[in-house]
């Protein structure tokens, strides 16, 4: 079995539906799997009363969980729409509509005389097939131009993307990072009670700083970059063609370069030089340190937190059953904004 033909198997659009369905629970047990952790099993520097800490996780991560929802899925009230969600969202009942009226087509039009691809096409009118249907599909019709209409409708439609395109699909990925990060550092000042708030809600800032420009916006500006010189070598007619495995290791290159070599050195000295002289209104000593990793460095969680951008660069090589987990993915850049994460001591003592 080819990989592609997995790759078209999980790309199915009543899959891609089932799985965006499925989103908003798979964001609830991410945030509760956090929650659970943090207050029972991880241990913390500042001895911190379990029921405060307690209400501190659920009110940033429940506020994190739904604003990522909203971003993604939009809103409705009243049944009246708000505003569009920034994934789209096709219903289940189209998704069936149009199936069945290509598939009909096609048989009706080319009438295959092979038994077990009419019974396979009758059940894609109204089911998602299974990976030994789908590779059976693609094996007796998916290099033939008359059937590139039906392959488009059943496994998704291959796309290649302008320079455009390229960085309006950033933009939107990176207002989809944004929003739970902002939300996060909201959520964590608003329940803050502490003696240290004006130190807290400096830290919670820098975290949502870093958070976002370190591990979200430069890795995904690093991955359009990569697109677009891609693009431009084929423009030039430097290369004849990038493949999906092209794109994907250049893009992986782009984020390496910009968001987790360069993006926590650019991060750290922006909250350093700007962030704490404004939310401080002045330099403490113990407060503000000389080195740049004096109080966040990069650790290992932080790389594993990357793979968001794997995520994101598969959603720019044209996978669609990422996109709706995409919120999951970003939770944890939004819950670390909002509890004020620094891997470094440096509050004053009292």
């Amino acid at each position: 079995m080819k990989v592609q033909h997995i790759a078209k198997f999980i790309d199915q659009p009543l899959i891609v539906n089932k799985i965006s369905t499925a989103a908003p629970y798979i964001l609830g047990g991410c945030a509760t799997a956090l929650g659970v952790h943090d207050v029972f099993i991880q241990k913390h520097e500042k001895q911190e009363p379990k029921g405060r800490r307690l209400r501190k996780n659920i009110v940033v991560l429940g506020t994190v969980a739904v604003a990522s929802l909203v971003a993604a899925k939009g809103l409705k009230v009243n049944g009246k729409k708000i505003f569009d969600g920034l994934i789209d969202e096709v219903p289940k009942a189209d998704i069936i509509m149009e199936q069945s009226k290509v598939v009909q087509e096609f048989v009706d039009k080319y009438k295959p005389t092979d038994e077990k691809l009419g019974m396979v096409l009758q059940k894609a009118k109204h089911n998602a097939l299974g990976l030994k249907e789908t590779s059976y599909v693609l094996d007796k019709v998916g290099d033939d131009p008359q059937a590139q209409k039906l392959v488009e409708t059943l496994f998704g439609k291959k796309e290649d993307l302008s320079s455009a395109e390229i960085f309006g699909e950033i933009k939107r990925l990176s207002l989809l990072g944004l929003v739970p990060v902002v939300a996060g550092v909201g959520a964590g000042i608003a329940i803050d009670r502490g003696p240290h708030k004006k130190h807290n809600n400096s830290d919670r800032i820098k975290e949502g700083f870093y958070q976002y420009f370190a591990n979200i916006f430069l890795c995904n500006v690093g991955a359009g970059a990569a697109l677009f010189g891609l693009e431009s070598l084929k423009r030039f007619k430097l290369i004849k063609s990038i493949s999906p495995s092209q794109k994907f290791v250049g893009m992986i290159a782009g984020i390496m370069a910009t968001g987790v070599i360069g993006g926590s050195f650019i991060a750290n000295y922006i909250s350093k030089k700007v962030i704490d002289p404004f939310v401080l209104k002045k330099r403490e000593k113990n407060l503000t340190l000389d080195k740049i990793y004096d109080e966040r460095t990069p650790e290992g969680l932080d790389m594993a937190m990357h793979i968001d951008d794997l995520a994101t660069a598969g959603v720019l090589s044209g996978l669609k059953w990422i996109e709706p987990v995409l919120p999951a993915f970003y939770l944890f850049s939004g819950y670390r904004a909002g509890m004020g994460y620094r891997n470094q001591a440096h509050h004053p003592k009292n």
